[in-house]
């Protein structure tokens, strides 16, 4: 096998098809990337079994072929390469040579048969999404998935739902929904499935600020996401997700507060600085509204003191007193858009909503004593 590419291009497919690579593969081969060439391309696949990536950059293949390098290897070697064009060149099984301007070193390389290869997806449902669409839902909601696989399995998922000229994605870790619709060009079949956060993390890392689509492919087993450099495999989580649906679509709120988020924000910051300090125990003490005669009052106290602030907002509604912890709420204002804020609440028992144009979020309440 021999090729020519470009280093900067051959360091992006590297580095990310490098991030499928678990820190402890099941099967030594798997601590590898897939290197081949054919076509004028060269294809890079790393395999984490649950998540693979293959990326493809352009090059020119003087002979065809593939090999199995060390990832870790590759990927620091390379990018400490002059720049310039690097020639990968491997005259046997066992050893590659790459070459940079007056720079040359060798690399142990492995048989490719044993790396699995990537299985076809049946009975395919596709849909093509604008990037900038994508990102936007996935930054709304991918912060307020769980990322502990060992308690409730089904929170490190995002559920996503397609249907007519609709996308629908919903996260939650317990404590809080996160829930999002985008319209989109769609006139397929409805499908929806469930992919685990930990591989979205991936694919949201690896994300190209271009103005194009990405193509969403998926049977029962995988989804794919298909990049112009780069797709990504993920294996489907199996089982039942939350019943968001009666929480989203609950009765109407009975008190609103209008306020402005970056002045909502610096007084969550303030209650933040309280309730997660190191003094104080494990159960957060809670972020309280008090709000009566159109006014809204907010305090925080733990062991290192008390945090209080009268908000500049607009009310509407009936009196009511009710607490959540202030992280949590204070990711929630962050993940808006606008410069203004509706908090939304109907009981002291049953949350705390805050809308915007395409999405919902629920934080659940804390239970508030004298």
């Amino acid at each position: 096998m021999r090729f020519k590419i470009d280093k900067r291009t051959f360091v992006q497919a590297v580095r990310t098809a490098v991030k499928a690579v678990s820190v402890k593969p099941q099967v030594p081969i798997l601590a590898g990337l897939l290197i081949e060439a054919a076509d004028d391309k060269v294809t890079v696949t790393g395999n984490g079994v649950s998540t693979i990536i293959q990326a493809t950059a352009q090059a020119s293949v003087e002979e065809e072929g593939s090999t199995v390098v060390d990832a870790k290897i590759l990927d620091n070697i390379i990018r400490r390469l002059p720049e310039g064009d690097v020639s990968f060149v491997q005259d046997d099984a066992t050893t590659a040579e790459l070459s940079s301007q007056n720079s040359k070193l060798k690399i142990v390389c492995e048989l490719p048969d044993e790396f699995p290869a990537i299985a076809a997806l049946d009975n395919v449902h596709s849909v093509t999404v604008p990037n900038d669409i994508l990102c936007a839902i996935l930054n709304k909601t991918i912060p307020f998935a769980s990322t502990d696989e060992t308690k409730n399995r089904m929170f490190s998922g995002l559920k996503f739902e397609i249907d007519t000229n609709t996308l629908r994605v919903v996260s939650s870790d317990s404590h809080r929904i996160a829930y999002v619709v985008k319209e989109i060009d769609y006139t397929g079949e409805p499908f929806n499935m469930i992919i685990p956060v930990s591989s979205m993390l991936k694919c949201f890392n690896l994300r190209s600020a271009f103005e194009g689509n990405v193509q969403i492919s998926t049977d029962e087993r995988t989804v794919s996401f298909k990049y112009p450099t780069y797709e990504m495999f993920i294996s489907l989580m199996d089982g039942e997700y939350l019943n968001y649906k009666p929480i989203i679509n609950a009765e109407e709120s009975t008190t609103t507060i209008e306020v402005e988020k970056q002045y909502m924000q610096s007084v969550i910051n303030r209650a933040v600085l309280i309730s997660d300090s190191e003094f104080v125990p494990a159960n957060k003490p809670p972020f309280i509204f008090n709000i009566n005669d159109k006014k809204v009052e907010t305090t925080c106290s733990a062991g290192r003191g008390t945090v209080r602030d009268e908000l500049r907002a607009t009310v509407s509604g009936k009196n009511l007193r009710i607490g959540g912890n202030a992280k949590f709420l204070g990711d929630i204002i962050n993940a808006c858009e606008g410069e203004n804020i509706k908090i939304e609440m109907r009981t002291p028992t049953s949350g705390i909503f805050v809308h915007e144009n395409d999405a919902v979020y629920m934080m659940m309440p804390m239970r508030l004593f004298g």
